[in-house]
């Protein structure tokens, strides 16, 4: 009896069995300075831009400012002052990239003090899944500051400098023994389940748009035997 036959002869119920495999996640460190002009970073490498999903977390690791009084400038690290919530952000959404990861208004000090400074802040991955982050409409005025030797003063706000990371981890979904790609597993997936198993040259041919991976039930990174019996099982709810 055929293998195809066998799976006609078992099949009484169908159901979708669905799985995440991950993509190679990326780890990007960022550093953007600027005196008042629009910065922008690009990442050097790139996540895979056709992910279902993408698991992130972008964190702020430091924010210092440079402040000149007369010829005289010192540096501060004012990232204790930045709310918590706003050093870490971890989201996960839906794909495929452009996506926004962190797109934040900067007011330093906080309301009902006026800005010293104002700027926004964006983190993105953008169609081609590099990591993108800029800090625009910046504006520098003057902070009351501890200025040795001098005491407080009212320093120049001239420079503002954020650094961070960001950790993408891309993930793809599979729906196990949809093996025609047409959304769903039925007994229309049995013919192409056999052509994958005995032909996977002629399945490529066949249907170009699918992974014959799809059928790779006993998750060993290939399509065997071994996987015919999670095959019949998605197909009859595993009676």
């Amino acid at each position: 009896m055929s293998v195809a036959k066998c799976f006609i002869g078992s099949i009484v119920a169908l159901i979708a069995v669905a799985a995440a495999s991950a993509g190679t996640p990326v780890d990007w460190d960022f550093d953007l300075s600027t005196d008042g002009a629009d910065v922008v970073w690009v990442s050097p490498t790139a996540v895979a831009a056709d992910a279902d999903q993408f698991d992130t977390t972008t964190t702020i690791t430091l924010v210092e400012i440079v402040v000149g009084f007369s010829i005289f400038e010192i540096t501060v690290d004012v990232t204790d002052q930045v709310p918590p919530e706003f050093l870490v952000t971890e989201l996960v959404l839906p794909g495929p990239a452009p996506i926004l990861l962190v797109d934040q208004g900067i007011a330093f000090p906080e309301p009902p003090e006026p800005p010293s400074i104002t700027g926004s802040l964006r983190v993105e991955i953008d169609g081609a899944g590099f990591g993108r982050a800029s800090f625009t409409n910046v504006t520098l005025g003057q902070l009351m500051v501890e200025f040795p030797p001098f005491g407080i003063v009212n320093a120049d706000v001239r420079e503002i400098r954020v650094t961070g990371s960001v950790t993408v981890d891309p993930q793809f979904f599979v729906l196990l023994g949809d093996m025609n790609c047409d959304g769903a597993v039925t007994v229309g997936d049995i013919n192409a389940f056999v052509l994958a198993l005995v032909d996977p040259d002629g399945y490529d041919v066949m249907f170009p748009d699918c992974n014959l991976l799809n059928g790779d039930f006993s998750d060993d990174g290939q399509l065997t035997v071994a996987d015919i019996n999670g095959f019949v099982a998605a197909l009859t709810d595993g009676s």
